[in-house]
């Protein structure tokens, strides 16, 4: 580890006001997006509209090469606790000054809480079926949300039911609660992952940056208070675990992920099944077969049982729908081209199908190939994330950052930049949110996932890691 001296001032606060200043940037456009008051009958003018979107990308691109300048000043011990913890609260302060508006999921957060409040109220019926329909958050969710049921657990209900129970808190406030819990989250998840880097021989600053002033967290955990921070802080705690001399117990935070949300069963299964691997290696051949046989008839047989739940919704979404359960993902060009253009639905979904059992698969093959399960779980799950979910959100790699530290440099660097180009796509997605023909959000869906899935898949094709962004002189 190499030893720790404090960066020069003016390159320290040079690099720290680049990320400040993102964030302030972000303050006109939060103010004529917000969830919590703004829907498309108030849409601004696509003039105004392309100005804001604009200056979101400014936004991002501040945020992003803040964040790599105080990563290449960390790793090369430049940084003291000192002064990240400044600028985390320069940083975070001033995104948690701003109103969520980049996803409706902090209003879902409000509905289930009130549901949870209702009399008799459950979370297995439509929310417009359980809340009054002049409801203040019920009215601001799209007509679809307003159908749909919860697609979470118990463990995150009972945070929704705390929130919810804050006597004398009109509805907006509560909002910003979410975002104050995220961040305390993000700050825990912060402090795990510098501990982490330091058992990996790496200055534990660099882990602190990495998590804690990623443009993901940033905009994702702190200001979108989504509650993926949950995933981000258990997978770090596992990692924390699996180093020490906790080992045995390491399965436990990703069991308990399941209390927050059914995606983490892909972190469990994959370190699982790669935790296992040594004591099943003379057998690989027919343990794989097994495993897929199982695998395919386990997703069949839920297909059946559950074909109109959450569940199957989530997983395999639903030949009768009107559109595709899939957004930014390379699986929506076929399905788009079998729905739109030859008029298909029902072999669009079966599309669906096949990339799910395809990621299914290679999550199997990941575990069975890496050399340990941290190793497995970072590459399955960014891999997986990346090229094989159709259901594609940011949010969703906020559980991988925690595990940077093993994955390659290359690899590594692609995270990075898809921390910032999962970030940038939001700039179309805000410019055409309010449209509703199907050939134009299938036509914006693929740009997004261009402007998503290029940058990070450029990284990967290099011979050579691409180089962090050099910090200012």
């Amino acid at each position: 580890m190499l030893p720790s001296s404090p960066a020069p001032l003016p390159r320290f606060a040079s690099t720290a006001a680049l990320g400040f200043g993102g964030a302030l940037l972000l303050w006109p456009v939060a103010q004529h997006f917000r969830i919590d008051s703004v829907r498309c009958d108030a849409w601004p003018p696509w003039p105004e509209r392309l100005g804001l979107c604009l200056l979101f990308l400014l936004a991002v691109a501040l945020l992003l090469v803040g964040w790599q300048r105080l990563l290449r000043l960390s790793l090369a011990g430049a940084l003291s606790q000192r002064q990240i913890l400044l600028t985390m609260l320069l940083w975070h302060g001033a995104v948690l000054l701003l109103p969520p508006f980049l996803s409706d999921d902090p209003l879902f957060y409000l509905a289930i809480g009130r549901v949870l409040h209702t009399p008799h109220g459950s979370l297995l019926r439509p929310l417009r079926e359980v809340l009054a329909s002049d409801d203040p958050v019920l009215r601001l969710l799209p007509e679809h949300w307003q159908l749909g049921t919860t697609a979470y657990q118990s463990g995150f209900h009972a945070l929704a039911w705390l929130i919810e129970a804050i006597p004398g808190l009109p509805w907006p406030a509560r909002l910003r609660v979410y975002q104050a819990v995220s961040l305390l989250v993000v700050a825990l998840s912060s402090t795990l992952s510098a501990a982490v880097s330091r058992r990996m021989g790496r200055p534990a600053a660099w882990g602190a940056v990495l998590v804690g002033l990623s443009p993901l967290t940033l905009l994702e955990g702190t200001l979108s208070a989504h509650n993926d921070v949950w995933l981000m802080l258990l997978l770090g705690l596992a990692a924390w675990l699996w180093l020490s001399r906790y080992r045995t117990v390491a399965l436990l935070p990703l069991l308990l992920g399941l209390m927050v949300k059914l995606s983490a069963l892909l972190p469990l299964f994959t370190w699982g099944l790669s935790w296992l691997r040594p004591r099943l290696r003379s057998r690989p051949l027919p343990l794989l077969a097994l495993m897929s046989l199982l695998l395919g008839v386990g997703l069949w047989l839920l297909r059946l049982t559950h074909h109109d739940g959450p569940m199957s919704s989530v997983l395999f979404g639903s030949a009768d729908a009107a559109w595709d359960h899939c957004t930014r993902s390379l699986e929506c060009l076929p399905r788009a081209i079998l729905r739109y253009g030859f008029e298909r639905p029902d072999l669009s979904y079966r599309v669906g199908i096949a990339f799910r059992l395809l990621g299914a698969l290679w999550l199997v093959w990941v575990a069975w190939q890496a050399a340990g399960p941290l190793a497995a779980t970072v590459w399955g799950l960014f891999s997986y994330y990346l090229y094989l979910h159709g259901w594609a959100q940011s949010w969703y790699l906020l559980a991988v950052l925690p595990l940077r530290p093993f994955l390659s440099e290359t690899r590594g660097r692609a995270l990075e930049v898809l921390c910032g180009s999962g970030c940038a796509y939001y700039a179309l997605a805000l410019f055409r949110n309010c449209l509703t023909a199907p050939w134009q959000v299938a036509l914006c869906e693929l740009v997004e996932g261009l402007i998503t899935i290029l940058p990070p898949t450029y990284v990967l094709l290099r011979k050579e890691p691409l180089a962090y962004v050099r910090p200012a002189t």
